[in-house]
């Protein structure tokens, strides 16, 4: 009698396509009859957290909800007022009582009255709890929390930032940390224009982009963007010249193949001009053959990598060149 043990590998090719979607990688190690080892790697910036999702004023923030001991609805309990002090009482406890609007100083914060009718959670912070209201509980939900970027780095209160199924950002508040230091005036608005301006007054570097493929485009925007930096999008040369009038970028990511004006002519072009032709340029392609390798280097291209490439290798080409 023999055993057979077959599969058509089905489930691995789920799992592989959902570590891929988070930009990681599946590596099988089989050993004839010993056994077979997966490994399973993720980016360290990618972390699962679940979270409640609450609004101030026009805001949406995401509360982790390892940091919150309760959310409740204001008749949950009492405010009772003792000399200048509001607190909140529920049951025989009383906690101090501060808004999050407070905390991250808004403009135009609401104080709190003993009729007060705002939802608020309560947070444990070195053996204290506090009472912080917010305008509206919304949701809770597991979030992917990444980091803010380089540029952002080490800002008092914010844990991280996640994207919402709308497209929209928010930030994760670590509310511990803002009980202990409240946070100094800073804008929390995911959405507003002023982002984009702010952006060039402190110089962040802009990565181009210029590919044919509106998916090859968002992956390799959201991986340059996760990294801190500005993101200028073309489909193809002729574009990706047009937008160059306006704004110079610091490095470009070039395909080869495009219609219109390919990646070798659009590489030739900038180039050729005085005020671009010092300008890194790494070339993504599927082309692998010496041939085109060679084609682009009498260009002018900078880096050349193939299809599918390591993001480590390209990150790496990026962080270099900004350095020089």
């Amino acid at each position: 009698m023999s055993l057979r043990i077959s599969g058509r590998g089905v489930g691995m090719d789920v799992v592989h396509t959902s570590i891929k979607d988070l930009k990681g990688s599946v590596d099988i190690d089989s050993v004839p009859g010993k056994g077979t080892m997966i490994s399973l790697t993720l980016p360290m910036s990618l972390v699962t957290e679940h979270a409640l999702l609450i609004k101030v004023g026009k805001e949406r923030f995401a509360l982790p909800t390892s940091y919150l001991s309760q959310a409740l609805a204001s008749d949950a309990g009492k405010f009772k007022k003792v000399g200048n002090e509001i607190s909140f009482h529920m049951e025989k406890n009383a906690y101090p009582v501060i808004t999050l609007a407070e905390l991250l100083h808004m403009p135009n914060v609401q104080p709190v009255t003993l009729t007060d009718e705002r939802s608020l959670v309560l947070v444990e912070e070195e053996g204290k709890t506090t009472a912080v209201i917010v305008d509206a509980l919304l949701d809770s939900r597991d979030l992917v929390s990444k980091t803010m970027g380089r540029y952002v780095q080490n800002v008092k209160g914010i844990a991280g930032a996640s994207i919402l199924g709308d497209g929209s950002v928010v930030a994760l508040l670590d509310l511990p940390s803002l009980l202990r230091s409240p946070a100094k005036s800073i804008s929390l608005s995911m959405s507003s224009s002023a982002g984009a301006e702010a952006a060039d007054d402190i110089g962040i570097p802009h990565i181009m982009i210029v590919d044919d493929s509106l998916s090859v485009r968002k992956s390799l925007s959201q991986l340059v963007e996760d990294q801190g930096y500005e993101t200028l999008l073309a489909k193809d040369g002729l574009e990706a010249i047009e937008m160059m009038g306006k704004t110079r970028p610091n490095v470009m990511l070039v395909d080869m193949e495009m219609p219109r004006m390919n990646g070798i002519e659009l590489t030739a072009h900038v180039r050729a001009n005085a005020a671009t032709n010092d300008i890194p340029i790494c070339m993504i392609t599927s082309r692998t053959t010496e041939k085109h390798r060679t084609l682009a280097k009498d260009a002018g291209v900078s880096e050349y990598l193939t299809k599918p490439y390591q993001e480590t290798d390209l990150l790496q080409f990026i962080n270099a060149s900004l350095k020089k």
